[in-house]
């Protein structure tokens, strides 16, 4: 895991289930992206790992963090720790 997808993921979990991508545009800084990826290509990739899902909402879908994600979070924790 890089870093933006751990400060995503720590920002989904957080505010889970109240921010879109809008909100998470604001925790990162494009520059932190490794090999030129996007924000979206990042969400999506942490979807694609069951680590979070998106809900309907208006006017943008919110984010909410999975059981996946939040043990993943835990052991990142440990690690660091």
């Amino acid at each position: 895991m890089n870093n933006v997808q751990i400060k995503l993921l720590r920002s989904i979990e957080r505010y889970d289930g109240e921010w879109g991508w809008y909100q998470l545009d604001r925790v990162v800084n494009p520059r932190d992206f490794p090999d030129g990826l996007t924000l979206m290509d990042v969400l999506r990739s942490l979807e694609v790992d069951g680590l979070i899902e998106q809900r309907p909402a208006t006017p943008q879908n919110k984010y909410v963090i999975t059981e996946t994600g939040a043990a993943t979070i835990k052991a990142v924790e440990n690690e660091e720790a």
